[in-house]
């Protein structure tokens, strides 16, 4: 359905429930010869056995303190059969492991049940063996049961392509900004606002709505219920990089927020999400983000941190105004994803889809848009706007307009590349000039930020 007049474009998406929470992975556990057996979960002292795994092969015992938050049973979408194992009978040993956190995102307000694909590692004298690979297959069928459209990895690069996994949304940090950068407080003027930490009896509503306003200007972005924040909130001692969360007040109370935690990579103090309005701004104020970043310079030359940086989307305002003071850019990576279906996820977003049009020069469309995926046919049928149809097609004769390889659609369908960047890429794909309108309406360049959740 379009959005009414004045409805917003972006309302809160339910949390997709996870109504197979309590089932085991089909066809576990597998025998993969050799005395090696592939297992999921099944009770604490897996877990304990899971944790001992990931700190050894990580070699950080925080990642083992992870593992077992994680899997202690008080995560609102983790179970314990959502993460697989590689025993070697012959020693007792788990040789290789791999998870899944059930997530949802919003796609233009539409939810999307998402599978996060975690705490990939092998053990070294057994890698080269297929490991990995049998867990995934696994993890694709875990996928379909539980109705996820994506999947997605950090992951390192260019291993996950072999399953299907292409850099389709942001990730990391965009800018890095020295502290003598930042500037002091002119003598003799106050600061506008004030920041303190968050008090998550009293702060979390206010906190929660400022992150709705600020996920509601993304294309595709988590969504996090009450559940998840308290969860967050809730992170033991001794975890890798726990984030911080603060607040920003006025006058008339709590006007933003902002998390921090030490980056992954660098002694650097890292943004990880700010909604900053004042006012209810859609921008925010210049006087209260340079408060935050004052603010955030404090915090890093106590822990002797030598610069701030912003793992943001490139246009946040945060971001605009460190840019302003004359910040680095990086060279941001990206999430990994993969869409097993695309005619099935472009079905699931045919509201956004309707949406574009409408609000374009093609509004009332009528007509087909033939997708050649190499070798799959996607039809896309439109009537007065609305996309009455989504359907594969195996006649040859069907008049393909747009020719996208599955990797490079995906890119394309979650607003990464424009058509032309990726054409301009790639000689496998190309459209054709009388779809060049139609295409562009319907899969603009966007930006979207997946906002992480430990």
């Amino acid at each position: 359905m379009l959005a009414k007049a004045g409805e917003p474009i972006h309302p809160r998406p339910r949390i997709l429930r996870n109504e197979h929470a309590a089932s085991c992975p089909q066809g576990v556990p597998v025998d993969l010869d050799d005395g090696l057996w592939l297992k999921a979960v099944r009770d604490a002292q897996d877990v304990g056995r899971l944790a001992a795994f990931n700190a050894s092969v990580n070699q950080d015992s925080a990642v083992g303190v992870l593992t077992r938050w994680w899997l202690g049973g008080t995560h609102p979408t983790v179970t314990l059969p959502d993460f697989l194992y590689v025993e070697d009978t012959k020693r007792n040993e788990i040789v290789s492991t791999l998870g899944l956190m059930i997530q949802t995102w919003a796609y233009e307000g539409v939810p999307l049940q998402v599978g996060q694909v975690e705490l990939v590692g092998t053990h070294p004298d057994y890698r080269g063996r297929g490991l990995i690979r049998a867990q995934m297959e696994v993890i694709e069928r875990m996928l379909e049961a539980r109705g996820c459209v994506l999947s997605c990895i950090e992951g390192i690069p260019y291993f996950y392509r072999q399953f299907g996994y292409e850099y389709a949304i942001p990730l990391g940090s965009c800018a890095n900004l020295s502290l003598n950068q930042v500037p002091a407080v002119a003598e003799g003027q106050k600061e506008p606002v004030t920041v303190r930490r968050m008090k998550v009896d009293t702060d979390l509503q206010t906190v929660m709505a400022l992150y709705d306003a600020q996920a509601a200007e993304l294309c595709v972005v988590p969504v996090r219920n009450e559940a998840l924040w308290r969860y967050q909130g809730s992170a033991p001692p001794g975890i890798p990089e726990p984030p911080e969360t603060y607040v920003v007040e006025d006058d008339t109370g709590v006007m933003g927020y902002f998390r921090v935690r030490k980056n992954m990579w660098e002694p650097w103090l890292e943004f990880m999400e700010t909604s900053v309005r004042p006012g209810g701004h859609v921008w925010g104020s210049q006087d209260a983000l340079l408060v935050v970043l004052r603010f955030a310079k404090g915090l890093a030359k106590e822990r002797k941190y030598a610069k701030l940086c912003f793992a943001l989307p490139k246009s946040h305002p945060l971001v605009m105004v460190a840019n302003d003071l004359g910040a680095e850019s990086e060279r941001q990576y990206a999430w990994q994803v993969h869409i097993a279906d695309h005619a099935d996820f472009l079905r699931r977003i045919a509201p956004a889809l309707e949406r574009r049009l409408a609000h374009s020069l093609l509004t009332g469309f009528s007509g087909s848009l033939g997708i050649n995926t190499m070798p799959r046919l996607i039809r896309l049928q439109f009537e007065q706007g609305r996309l009455v149809s989504v359907a594969q097609v195996d006649d040859s004769r069907e008049q393909v307009v747009l020719r996208m390889p599955p990797l490079l659609l995906t890119q394309l369908v979650l607003g990464y590349r424009s058509c032309q960047e990726i054409i301009d890429c790639h000689l496998d794909a190309r459209v054709h000039p009388r779809a060049r309108q139609l295409v562009d309406i319907l899969f603009p360049k966007t930006e979207s930020f997946i906002y992480q959740a430990i």
